[in-house]
């Protein structure tokens, strides 16, 4: 798709279409600022992925085993997502579904 086109597209969707004047520094910069910001660091995040495991672990019930198809890039996304929280991607996906139909 041209330059113009998806300008054209992404507009007549409701996007925004802002240029960008910060160089890759200033924009790393902006990005650790709003990691100490929002309070997220290393330690942080190992105490949250420690308590997920545990409750994941504390919640062995039986479960049944299903066969589901999904888009190649869905499952690309939830495993990424589950490798930055260092959980399997299936108790992911499995949590997903539970807060969606509980």
């Amino acid at each position: 798709m041209r330059k113009e086109k998806l300008r054209v597209t992404l507009i007549a969707k409701g996007h925004k279409i802002v240029k960008n004047r910060l160089s890759a520094e200033e924009l790393e910069k902006v990005e650790r600022e709003l990691d100490e910001t929002v309070g997220i660091d290393e330690a942080r995040m190992r105490i949250l992925v420690a308590k997920g495991r545990r409750a994941l672990s504390a919640e062995k019930k039986s479960l049944k085993m299903v066969s589901l198809r999904l888009e190649p890039e869905t499952i690309d996304n939830m495993k990424k997502k589950a490798a930055e929280l260092g959980l399997p991607y299936q108790a992911v996906a499995r949590k997903v579904l539970q807060a969606a139909f509980s």
